[in-house]
């Protein structure tokens, strides 16, 4: 794994990754995705992302047309990343919520999501730090997180280092 993808940056990124980037400077931190795929949610104009999977470092990368094809989500769901310095993944789901209290997280919301696909997922968020953690039986399993938003629609990029 890359040293320098392994901190997760709530609102920033994954350690050199940074939210905002465009296509060209992720390739220069990961080369080539493995595998891109292309999703419309509507028929509006600007609603397209593309999705790039590094399956080596299992991260999927997504770029928002609507900001102008912009690094704008990250998932990960290997061991490897860690969070204010702790491996997290597959850790249960009662001590990650006593980690992230700990770990100032204010505003989280609980979900239980379970259906006939997925019998026992359950989902941990902060609309502040717009980061979301997926459970599957009871054990973390994603992480995704995106840019922190100013308002409802500006978006406070981080500064990319040149």
């Amino acid at each position: 794994m890359k040293e320098n993808i392994k901190d997760i940056k709530p609102g920033i990124g994954l350690g050199d990754l940074i939210f905002g980037m465009n296509k060209d400077q992720v390739k220069a931190v990961l080369g080539t995705p493995d595998e891109t795929e292309m999703q419309t949610f509507s028929e509006e104009e600007l609603d397209s992302i593309e999705i790039w999977h590094y399956d080596d470092f299992e991260l999927s990368l997504s770029f928002s047309e609507e900001e102008d094809w912009k690094l704008y989500t990250i998932s990960i769901n290997a061991e490897f990343y860690t969070l204010n310095d702790e491996e997290i993944m597959y850790k249960d789901i009662e001590d990650i919520k006593s980690k992230l209290v700990g770990w100032d997280f204010t505003d989280l919301a609980y979900e239980d999501l379970s259906n006939s696909d997925g019998p026992s997922q359950k989902l941990i968020s902060s609309e502040c730090s717009e980061i979301s953690f997926w459970f599957d039986d009871n054990l973390l399993s994603e992480i995704q997180w995106s840019p922190v938003f100013e308002d409802e629609d500006t978006i406070n990029w981080p500064e990319i280092p040149a």
